[in-house]
Formats: C-alpha cells, structure tokens, sequence
C-alpha cells in the first residue's frame, strides 16, 4: 500500500525535485514561475494552464489541508534531510520497566495496551519534523509513583 506521494515516486524511479525554498518560494526548479510565492505562482499556474486549454471543467472540491497549531499557516511538505530516533529499542526498554513494576500504571488495564498496542508497534520518530516552523516535540507528562517495600 502506497502511503503517500514520496512512496509512490520511488517505485516508478522519479526524480526528487525541490521546488520550493525554506521561504516557499519557487526555486530556480520551476521556470518562469521561480521566485514567486507559492500562491501566487498557484493562481499564475492556473491561468496559464486555463489559457492553453487544459482546464477541462471546475468543480467544487473539499480538500483538507494541513495547517500550523500555532499561527494557523498552511504546512508545506519540504524535501529535506530526515533524522529519525530509533524507537525499538526504547520501547523494549519500557516494557521492561513496566514489567519489572519501575513504571506503575495507575489503571492496570491500560498496562496491556500501553505495552502491546502502542509500545511494540511503535514506528521511528522523525526528530526533522521540529525543525519546521512551529513543531512542538511530543512529550507526555506523566505521574510516577514510587513504592518502597
């Protein structure tokens, strides 16, 4: 299953091209459209493409479009170098630590879930994501009580 656009380039062998800078300007990438605005250079793009005759037909179209938490500004995928933290061998840790009673889990059903569901099918965690403009790390703040015997 293709997960996403990236995926889908790599299995038909195409080129990764950067058309946009850190500013979301179009780069040299694109034409005679470098150095506009990426919305700009959208409503040029659209003329242009409407002028030539390739627009067969306007419709309506609910596309959900992801946007910053903080300022509410639309999130552009950049190409970029990717750092990851490797989380199998954290996770492993954890469930040690909650087998061995170190981290308690107030509500004991939830130790299962904590363990199997989340801790074991646990994916890398992309750390490049913060570099962006407005990323917050996902920290869970948690309560930890200890017992002495």
């Amino acid at each position: 299953m293709i997960k996403n656009d990236y995926e889908l380039g790599k299995m038909h062998n195409l080129s990764i091209i950067n058309i946009l800078n850190n500013d979301f300007i179009l780069t040299s990438n694109e034409g005679s459209m470098a150095g506009l605005d990426r919305f700009e250079a959208q409503g040029k793009l659209w003329d242009a493409m409407d002028k030539e005759g390739h627009v067969i037909k306007i419709e309506n179209h609910f596309n959900q479009v992801s946007k910053s938490y903080r300022g509410g500004e639309i999130v552009e995928r950049l190409v970029c170098t990717q750092w990851f933290v490797k989380m199998t061998s954290l996770a492993k840790k954890a469930i040690g630590k909650v087998r061995d009673g170190d981290i308690f889990i107030e509500l004991r059903r939830l130790e299962k879930v904590y363990c199997s569901k989340i801790l074991r099918r646990m994916a890398n965690w992309s750390c490049s994501l913060l570099r962006g403009r407005s990323g917050r790390e996902p920290v869970t703040v948690m309560t930890f009580h200890w017992v002495d015997w």
